[in-house]
């Protein structure tokens, strides 16, 4: 485990400092694959456990969305100056985009670690290992868009609460849904913060702050008694 962390991070974090987040995650799909071939281990299968997880994501993505854009005046305006369907294309495009960055990232962080933590720890410490190790790969994007004291710190706080979202949606769905989960929330993120909701985009990080927390406070109901998504 030591070994994949010291590659991925010293492959991926030149990168974020650089102001290249996308590369970064690219990068520990290629870090994923050097520890592979250094430990003759294996490489994550894509597994994917039937479309009612995939209708989950779905479904939460627009319950943790929904209200973000309805409260948004600035996207109001922006969807008026672009129109529907120039707004539908761009959707598309960002979400065709992250779900090739998001595979970068969930092949290493769910793919590879997760479940060598579950095979190494109890279902509580994997999980909060895993979320630890998340929060801090993000410390670089997390200083660069938040050069303040605070800002940093309630930002860290979150992706780590975040993270078990990540890895329920792994566990149960396998790594398909965890990639697109991934993507949708990047993606719609952007879209958001791009048409000038930026102060928006604390209601969906509310909703999901809050089902994180309830996750990384109960691993024992939804990380008990099953087999996970890898095997």
């Amino acid at each position: 485990m030591l070994k994949f962390l010291l590659i991925v991070f010293a492959l991926s974090w030149p990168l974020q400092f650089l102001g290249y987040p996308h590369a970064s995650m690219l990068a520990v799909a290629l870090g994923t694959l050097i520890t592979v071939h250094i430990e003759g281990d294996f490489y994550p299968s894509f597994t994917y456990n039937g479309k009612r997880y995939v209708l989950m994501v779905v479904g939460f993505i627009i319950v943790v969305y929904a209200p973000a854009f309805w409260a948004s005046s600035a996207f109001r305006v922006f969807l008026s100056s672009r129109g529907v369907l120039s707004l539908l294309s761009t959707v598309v495009l960002q979400v065709l985009l992250y779900l090739v960055y998001a595979y970068g990232e969930e092949i290493g962080w769910r793919g590879y670690m997760f479940p060598k933590l579950l095979e190494q720890y109890e279902p509580s410490k994997a999980l909060l290992i895993h979320n630890a190790i998340w929060a801090v790969w993000h410390i670089p994007i997390l200083l660069a868009l938040s050069p303040g004291k605070l800002e940093p710190t309630v930002d860290f706080l979150g992706t780590f609460v975040h993270a078990s979202l990540f890895a329920y949606f792994y566990y149960k769905g396998g790594l398909a849904v965890s990639i697109l989960y991934h993507a949708l929330w990047n993606g719609f993120r952007d879209i958001l913060i791009t048409a000038g909701g930026i102060s928006e985009i604390y209601i969906s990080a509310a909703v999901v702050l809050f089902v994180g927390l309830y996750l990384t406070l109960t691993p024992q109901i939804w990380l008990g008694g099953e087999n996970f998504a890898s095997s």
